[in-house]
């Protein structure tokens, strides 16, 4: 079976990474899958780029530039540019080889100027299977990657808060007019179950199938095996706080609520804060890290698995103080490698942190509980212990290689039959 991938970057950001890991997932269980890309950073041979030469990289830059402008047009707040997509400018695909040969056409995140709505139209039209996996809520609003707490989607949008002309006609509902007309030969799946529910509310994916099956993780390299020697410089006798490098401009993010619960962490509980210390990786914001109550260990940015496996390892806890996700890579990267989670009661995410089990599940929005489940991770040896040996154990049985690969084929078989 041919399976092509299609994603705007093959290795950059999380939705990417976790379409590339499901093509490696395929690969070793006998799929000939390939990655069909806008951008190509890694050299992976199975992944192939629309863009072949300088002038369609150049061509590809205009058009998302050209998006954008457009959008920068409507936009109410500077920093809110970014959290819609128009999709009304993108590549003609559909005459491209892997396209051709393709038994299963599976999209992934498709936006930044890579595939426009209508291409979506164009594709259906070949009449071979289209999976299209959804790594957040765009495909069904009119125009918004998350909603931030907005219904509109479960009707037909109009009066969007991000707009600053908005109404019951204005933008997001004829983006939302052009999805419900081009809709209709295309089998969807989220990675939550949370997003499913999400996405079967919504005016646009209804009668749709939905169906949840998680992205896949290498077991074998997220691993706290294998990993001494790294991050020598850093005191294995600390609890260290793992926390992942945000944009601060993303309320999404919830970086304040991760301020504050560092800081009730020292005031309330002096003697455990003592032995603390944080720990990151990524683009760091030293000036607004100055913040934070505790000393900061930065690793700078990780490309390599193995590395970033060893500043899981190395950590205690990892903190996610995401307001709005779906089911974050870090999450599970961290649970492989031993490391227990505390996390709010958001999005997909309590399905893959069983609460007191590999984890901690905290109020949405409390500091408080994120405080009190920092403490209840930390503060008991053996019960940490226990934790840690839960977690990598969960992740192995419910998102390794080879389970999500199977639910995959599995779909993938019977759209054939029934095509």
């Amino acid at each position: 079976m041919k399976v092509v991938l299609v994603s705007t970057y093959d290795v950059k950001g999380g939705a990417a990474i976790a379409c590339n890991r499901l093509q490696q997932a395929l690969i070793g269980n006998g799929i000939d899958a390939k990655m069909l890309v806008q951008y190509k950073s890694s050299e992976q041979d199975k992944v192939v780029s629309v863009d072949v030469n300088r002038l369609n990289r150049f061509t590809s830059f205009l058009k998302f530039a050209w998006e954008r402008f457009v959008f920068k047009m409507q936009v109410g707040k500077k920093e809110d540019l970014f959290k819609f997509s128009l999709a009304n400018v993108g590549k003609s695909i559909s005459n491209h080889p892997l396209i051709k040969e393709a038994d299963i056409i599976h999209l992934h995140w498709t936006q930044q100027g890579f595939l426009s709505i209508r291409e979506l139209e164009n594709l259906q039209k070949l009449n071979k299977p289209i999976v299209w996996t959804l790594h957040d809520m765009w495909a069904f609003t009119g125009g918004c990657h998350y909603s931030e707490g907005c219904k509109h989607f479960e009707q037909s949008c109009g009066n969007c808060h991000l707009l600053k002309n908005s109404s019951e006609t204005d933008l997001s509902r004829k983006i939302w007019n052009k999805k419900k007309k081009a809709y209709s030969n295309i089998e969807f799946v989220t990675c939550s179950q949370w997003l499913r529910d999400v996405a079967k509310s919504s005016g646009l994916l209804s009668s749709f199938n939905v169906t949840a099956i998680a992205n896949p993780i290498d077991t074998n390299v997220f691993s706290s095996e294998n990993v001494d020697g790294l991050l020598s410089d850093i005191d294995s006798n600390k609890k260290l706080i793992l926390f992942g490098a945000m944009n601060l401009k993303d309320e999404r993010k919830g970086y304040t609520y991760f301020i504050d619960c560092l800081k009730k962490l020292k005031k309330n509980y002096p003697e455990l804060s003592e032995n603390i210390e944080l720990i990151t990786f990524g683009k760091a914001d030293a000036s607004k890290d100055k913040e934070l109550p505790f000393k900061i260990n930065y690793c700078g940015f990780l490309s390599d698995p193995k590395a970033i496996a060893a500043v899981y390892s190395k950590a205690s806890v990892f903190i996610l103080p995401s307001l709005e996700d779906n089911l974050p890579n870090t999450v599970m990267e961290s649970l492989a490698c031993n490391t227990p989670v505390v996390a709010f009661n958001t999005g997909g995410i309590p399905e893959m942190v069983q609460h007191k089990k590999i984890g901690y599940i905290a109020k949405y929005k409390s500091a408080d509980d994120l405080t009190e489940g920092m403490k209840w991770v930390l503060e008991d040896e053996s019960r940490f212990k226990q934790l840690s040996e839960n977690a990598r154990e969960y992740v192995k049985e419910n998102y390794s290689f080879n389970s999500i690969a199977t639910h995959h084929i599995q779909l993938y078989n019977k759209l054939k039959e029934e095509n």
